[in-house]
């Protein structure tokens, strides 16, 4: 597919909206509530089967639970389950993004049918896996450093190592790119994003460190309640425990790619750009 948006001569920078690009993917997933419930519950279902099979529940994290239960301690299925849970987590986000971008959406066999646009997630993510083991290697050079007596080398050594670390920063400028992938569209030229972006670094990255923070504070709420419960002596507390972690999951990545989607309206649909949107 693709869209007249990454065709758009204009690259003039966007002015984003601030209450919008900081609230606006919450809005969104309360609007969508009733897609978001029955998308969710299908897909945590699945996840919460796989994860209680595979011994790698979310119960697992209390020694009372891991007494009696059966609880995974081999990395090769570690790792197996999550990749299994982020190839259902690209499914669920291009399945989001349908919902919230037509008018009316319908459940069909295809939300469990993987395409181009999951193999156009998946590359995106590795973009920003690749922006990240940037800033490692960069903040592992500064651990292992030798200090130099010419200032000139220690001036060009901190300058690499500082651009370094602020790779995965300037690389959130990029985020609209999710909802491209997710709507199996060409994703506009690196270019063109970045100078429809100028300007609007602080407010993209305050808008994805919300997202972070209320998704870290649910996912505490969640491990702490299960760490001190001794109620899971039925499967169905097991099973539903499961499955409301899954959800906390699901609901996180609802916003994050709600979020992804307005990066999108805002700075490629003309009826929004420079700030015509309003804040």
């Amino acid at each position: 597919m693709k869209n007249s948006a990454t065709q758009n001569t204009n690259i003039e920078a966007v002015r984003l909206p601030m209450l919008a690009t900081l609230f606006g993917a919450y809005g969104v997933v309360i609007d969508k509530f009733k897609e978001f419930f029955i998308l969710g519950s299908i897909y945590a279902v699945i996840l919460a089967v796989v994860y209680i099979i595979c011994g790698m529940e979310a119960l697992c994290g209390n020694p009372l639970y891991r007494e009696g239960h059966f609880c995974s301690d081999s990395l090769a299925l570690f790792a197996l389950v999550h990749i299994v849970n982020f190839l259902v987590l690209c499914m669920f986000m291009r399945v989001w993004y349908q919902a919230i971008s037509v008018d009316k959406f319908k459940i069909t066999k295809y939300i469990f049918i993987p395409g181009r646009a999951e193999l156009k997630i998946i590359g995106v993510s590795l973009f920003y896996v690749l922006a990240l083991g940037v800033a490692l290697l960069a903040a592992y050079l500064l651990y292992v450093r030798v200090p130099n007596p010419n200032w000139k080398i220690e001036l060009a050594y901190f300058t690499a190592v500082a651009w370094g670390l602020l790779v995965p920063l300037v690389a959130l400028r990029f985020l609209c790119w999710y909802a491209f992938a997710a709507g199996d569209e060409k994703l506009p030229p690196f270019k063109i994003v970045w100078k429809k972006t100028a300007g609007n670094w602080f407010l993209i990255m305050s808008g994805i460190v919300l997202v972070l923070i209320i998704g870290l504070a649910l996912s505490l709420a969640m491990f702490r309640n299960y760490v001190t419960t001794d109620n899971f002596n039925r499967i169905y507390v097991v099973f539903a425990g499961e499955y409301l972690t899954q959800m906390v999951s699901l609901f996180m990545n609802a916003c994050f790619m709600s979020y992804c989607y307005l990066q999108k309206k805002f700075l490629f649909d003309e009826r929004t750009e420079n700030g015509k949107s309003g804040n």
